[in-house]
């Protein structure tokens, strides 16, 4: 009996799992319309904010504000010691050419106090997609199961054949210890397809009410 019988759909099931969890439209419902909602559900002040304990005070609670709104915490909020380390933590890398934390005060001083609330607020988008990325892969693939690794590495390369040259020549076996640059590689190049695919649409549409325009000017 063929391979693909013997198997069935389950030959390609972690790859087609993986896809489908990651589609951008499905991170986009789960995970960043309920840190965006966090974001514009907290009112920064215009004013410049001057005194460093208020600016301490207040990026503390933004930190704690957002993760107990995406996250639906109503019984508990994260401590004050850790809701600030991960925001000092976050503007220091952030602004790291700037001279780090330091420069995020400047900016509070100078009335840029929101400036400072969009830097955590995507840092800590970013790091949910990376956590939520990280689970879907490595939930579904063991991290030493070499076989599983190779299978993953075949499953990308047969949908791949015919469309990048030569790569139906490749040993999936070569490549078992990449696997999860083989997966980056695709779901990248899965994204930028459905972007082309998607652009020349719009553009359809938009030259089509452009002409409808043109003819009702007539």
């Amino acid at each position: 009996m063929p391979e693909h019988d013997a198997h069935g759909q389950g030959e390609h099931q972690v790859l087609d799992d993986i896809v489908r969890e990651l589609d951008p439209i499905e991170t986009g419902k789960s995970v960043n319309l309920p840190h965006n909602k966090a974001r514009e559900s907290w009112d920064t002040p215009d004013e410049p904010v001057t005194d460093y304990n208020a600016f301490v005070q207040h990026i503390t609670r933004y930190v704690q504000h957002h993760q107990k709104s995406v996250y639906k915490s109503q019984d508990a909020t994260i401590p004050d010691a850790t809701a600030f380390g991960e925001a000092m933590a976050i503007l220091g890398q952030a602004l790291k050419d700037q001279g780090g934390f330091k420069h995020a005060f400047k900016l509070a001083k100078e009335g840029r106090l929101a400036e400072v609330v969009d830097i955590l607020a995507t840092a800590l988008r970013e790091q949910a997609l990376e956590q939520h990325k990280g689970y879907v892969i490595n939930s579904k693939i063991d991290q030493g199961d070499t076989e599983a690794h190779t299978k993953l590495v075949k499953d990308i390369f047969g949908r791949l054949t015919g469309v990048i040259p030569g790569v139906e020549l490749k040993d999936p076996m070569m490549f078992s210890d990449k696997y999860l640059g083989v997966l980056d590689g695709y779901l990248n190049n899965m994204r930028l397809i459905r972007d082309v695919y998607a652009r020349p649409a719009a553009n359809h549409d938009h030259e089509q009410q452009g002409g409808h325009a043109a003819h009702g000017g007539h």
